[in-house]
């Protein structure tokens, strides 16, 4: 737990991003699903952390967006060290490519500390060449969406947290449900995110892009959302971009991030326009990053104790041990906090996620 938060922290210092957005732009509106495919490129042969991802996420004025404050649900391909849990369940998390589903909130606006960190399901270790389907949808009548990532014609790996979908048990797949307490989600983002000194030398590729909407939106009417204008094209490609006659669903073939864009020392400078303004997310405070440590360790503390109180006699000992620990546990994390804070940062920019 501890190196996660420390990894959370850590990228809002040293995070670097480029991506594609699409945004809604009417109140009360909602993205319901979004899928693409993705071919897994080569090992990288720099070491590094590379993380390739579709997500979903709101903004403040989107409907519902308290109490769960900003955060973004994404399925991600990823080498190198990662927030994700249950990377235990493959064999060389660090040297290999894998893929989780994932919900991360770094505490932006956030008044529910539950919602606080780094959240994932499963971890599916892949190769290079096999070809991905990621897709986040929100299941029909709830307020909970679910990620799926299948790897297309493969069968599941001895050791990995993958579940066979075909009868004949290949197109291994994992899957992560979360429940975002029917907050709206209002922009769709296509990403390519390297950290620690990361870059790649090949072309990463998007595909068979399906993008849904609760409602038409004016994005759509303005050509703001599904046409050409609403690729920023600087670094990203985009081709045969289609909306459906209700505007309801967006079809791209492919958006590509070719190599040589992927990795500038700085990011390309994009005019801002109101809908990228909107985006702008504001790294929270060391007083409010302070204030999610403290109640998270809280938390921590409370359930302990709770566990105290309901142990049997015999194992009183052994409880009283368990409430020490997480106790030193939260004191720790709050030192891990502070240490962080510290810093220096190298570079500035759009924060990460992971």
């Amino acid at each position: 737990m501890l190196s996660a938060l420390n990894a959370l922290l850590l990228l809002l210092t040293q995070g670097r991003a480029l991506a594609l957005f699409w945004v809604l732009e009417d109140a009360g509106n909602s993205f319901n699903a979004f899928e693409a495919t993705m071919v897994v490129p080569q090992q990288p042969v720099k070491p590094g952390s590379y993380f390739i991802w579709l997500g979903l996420e709101s903004t403040s004025s989107s409907e519902n967006y308290k109490p769960v404050g900003n955060g973004v649900l994404q399925p991600v391909l990823t080498y190198g060290h990662s927030c994700a849990p249950n990377t235990g369940q493959i064999a060389n998390p660090n040297g290999t490519w894998y893929v989780s589903g994932l919900y991360v909130n770094l505490g932006q606006d956030n008044n529910f500390p539950e919602a606080f960190g780094c959240k994932g399901g499963n971890v599916m270790d892949v190769m290079p060449g096999d070809h991905l389907i990621s897709s986040i949808t929100r299941m029909p009548g709830s307020t909970t969406w679910i990620q799926t990532i299948t790897n297309k014609g493969k069968a599941c790996q001895p050791q990995s947290g993958g579940v066979p979908l075909s009868k004949n048990g290949k197109d291994c797949s994992v899957q992560f449900s979360y429940d975002m307490m029917n907050q709206a989600q209002t922009f769709a983002i296509l990403e390519v995110e390297l950290l620690h000194n990361a870059t790649v030398d090949f072309n990463v590729e998007f595909r068979d892009i399906l993008l849904s909407t609760d409602t038409r939106d004016s994005s759509a009417d303005s050509g703001a959302f599904c046409s050409d204008a609403a690729v920023l094209g600087t670094v990203e490609k985009c081709t045969d971009i289609k909306l459906s006659e209700d505007g309801l669903l967006c079809k791209v073939h492919s958006c590509v991030f070719r190599a040589s864009r992927v990795n500038p020392i700085t990011e390309t400078v994009r005019p801002a326009s109101k809908m990228q303004n909107a985006m702008v997310v504001k790294q929270p405070t060391k007083a409010k990053l302070a204030e999610l440590a403290a109640a998270m360790a809280a938390k921590i503390a409370k359930d302990a104790e709770k566990a105290l109180k309901n142990v049997a006699t015999s194992a009183v000992k052994s409880g009283q041990q368990a409430w020490e620990a997480a106790s030193a546990g939260a004191d720790a994390a709050l030192a891990e906090v502070a240490a962080v804070l510290d810093v220096k940062k190298e570079k500035k920019g759009k924060p990460g996620r992971r």
